[in-house]
Protein backbone atom coordinates (compact mmCIF):
# COMPACT_ATOMS: atom_id res chain seq x y z
CA UNK A 1 0.00 0.00 0.00
CA UNK A 2 1.50 3.32 -1.03
CA UNK A 3 0.03 5.05 2.03
CA UNK A 4 1.76 2.72 4.45
CA UNK A 5 0.35 -0.56 5.64
CA UNK A 6 -0.40 -4.05 4.47
CA UNK A 7 -3.66 -5.08 2.83
CA UNK A 8 -4.71 -8.73 3.12
CA UNK A 9 -7.69 -10.07 1.19
CA UNK A 10 -9.64 -12.46 3.44
CA UNK A 11 -12.73 -13.29 1.41
CA UNK A 12 -14.02 -12.22 -1.98
CA UNK A 13 -16.49 -13.99 -4.27
CA UNK A 14 -18.59 -16.63 -2.61
CA UNK A 15 -21.34 -18.70 -4.15
CA UNK A 16 -24.86 -18.47 -2.82
CA UNK A 17 -24.52 -22.02 -1.48
CA UNK A 18 -21.45 -20.97 0.53
CA UNK A 19 -23.31 -17.87 1.75
CA UNK A 20 -26.12 -20.18 2.86
CA UNK A 21 -23.56 -22.32 4.70
CA UNK A 22 -22.25 -19.26 6.59
CA UNK A 23 -25.80 -18.31 7.52
CA UNK A 24 -26.43 -21.84 8.76
CA UNK A 25 -23.23 -21.78 10.85
CA UNK A 26 -24.29 -18.46 12.43
CA UNK A 27 -27.81 -19.66 13.22
CA UNK A 28 -26.71 -23.04 14.60
CA UNK A 29 -24.04 -21.43 16.77
CA UNK A 30 -26.61 -19.02 18.23
CA UNK A 31 -28.73 -22.06 19.11
CA UNK A 32 -26.01 -24.16 20.77
CA UNK A 33 -23.55 -21.59 22.19
CA UNK A 34 -25.09 -21.65 25.66
CA UNK A 35 -25.70 -25.38 25.85
CA UNK A 36 -23.77 -27.16 28.54
CA UNK A 37 -21.13 -29.21 26.69
CA UNK A 38 -22.68 -32.41 28.05
CA UNK A 39 -25.82 -31.80 25.98
CA UNK A 40 -25.26 -33.49 22.64
CA UNK A 41 -21.50 -32.98 22.80
CA UNK A 42 -20.90 -34.09 19.19
CA UNK A 43 -23.28 -31.49 17.75
CA UNK A 44 -21.82 -28.75 19.93
CA UNK A 45 -18.25 -29.69 18.92
CA UNK A 46 -19.06 -29.68 15.21
CA UNK A 47 -20.83 -26.33 15.33
CA UNK A 48 -18.08 -24.79 17.47
CA UNK A 49 -15.42 -26.02 15.04
CA UNK A 50 -17.20 -24.36 12.08
CA UNK A 51 -17.78 -21.19 14.11
CA UNK A 52 -14.08 -20.86 14.91
CA UNK A 53 -13.11 -21.65 11.31
CA UNK A 54 -15.25 -18.88 9.83
CA UNK A 55 -14.75 -16.21 12.53
CA UNK A 56 -18.13 -14.59 11.87
CA UNK A 57 -18.74 -11.26 13.61
CA UNK A 58 -22.26 -10.50 12.39
CA UNK A 59 -25.07 -12.60 10.96
CA UNK A 60 -24.39 -13.08 7.24
CA UNK A 61 -26.89 -11.61 4.83
CA UNK A 62 -29.25 -14.02 3.13
CA UNK A 63 -28.27 -12.48 -0.20
CA UNK A 64 -24.75 -11.06 -0.25
CA UNK A 65 -22.83 -8.77 -2.54
CA UNK A 66 -20.03 -11.31 -2.20
CA UNK A 67 -22.16 -13.60 -4.38
CA UNK A 68 -22.39 -11.10 -7.22
CA UNK A 69 -18.72 -10.10 -7.04
CA UNK A 70 -19.35 -6.66 -5.51
CA UNK A 71 -17.92 -7.20 -2.01
CA UNK A 72 -14.82 -8.48 -0.29
CA UNK A 73 -13.40 -8.73 3.21
CA UNK A 74 -9.90 -7.50 3.95
CA UNK A 75 -7.67 -6.50 6.82
CA UNK A 76 -4.91 -3.91 6.78
CA UNK A 77 -1.96 -2.84 8.85
CA UNK A 78 -1.17 0.53 10.32
CA UNK A 79 -1.57 3.41 7.87
CA UNK A 80 0.50 6.57 7.70
CA UNK A 81 -0.62 9.39 9.99
CA UNK A 82 -3.64 11.24 8.64
CA UNK A 83 -4.63 8.41 6.27
CA UNK A 84 -7.86 6.48 6.92
CA UNK A 85 -8.94 3.22 5.35
CA UNK A 86 -12.28 4.84 4.49
CA UNK A 87 -10.58 7.64 2.54
CA UNK A 88 -8.54 5.07 0.63
CA UNK A 89 -11.68 3.00 -0.02
CA UNK A 90 -13.64 6.00 -1.31
CA UNK A 91 -10.80 6.71 -3.74
CA UNK A 92 -11.47 3.25 -5.22
CA UNK A 93 -15.29 3.65 -5.26
CA UNK A 94 -15.59 1.36 -2.24
CA UNK A 95 -17.30 1.78 1.10
CA UNK A 96 -17.63 -0.04 4.39
CA UNK A 97 -21.39 -0.12 5.10
CA UNK A 98 -20.94 -1.51 8.63
CA UNK A 99 -17.58 -0.10 9.82
CA UNK A 100 -18.28 -0.81 13.48
CA UNK A 101 -20.03 -4.19 13.29
CA UNK A 102 -18.13 -5.63 10.31
CA UNK A 103 -15.05 -3.46 9.75
CA UNK A 104 -13.42 -5.80 7.20
CA UNK A 105 -16.37 -5.72 4.79
CA UNK A 106 -16.00 -3.51 1.68
CA UNK A 107 -18.56 -3.07 -1.12
CA UNK A 108 -18.52 -1.53 -4.56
Amino acid sequence: MANGGRFTLRSAFRSQSYQNHLLEVWDKYQTVKDWPTTRCRAVWRNVDKEWKRHRLVIRPAEVSRHSDGRAFDATWGTLNAGVSIDDLARGCNLSRPLPVKDPVHFVH
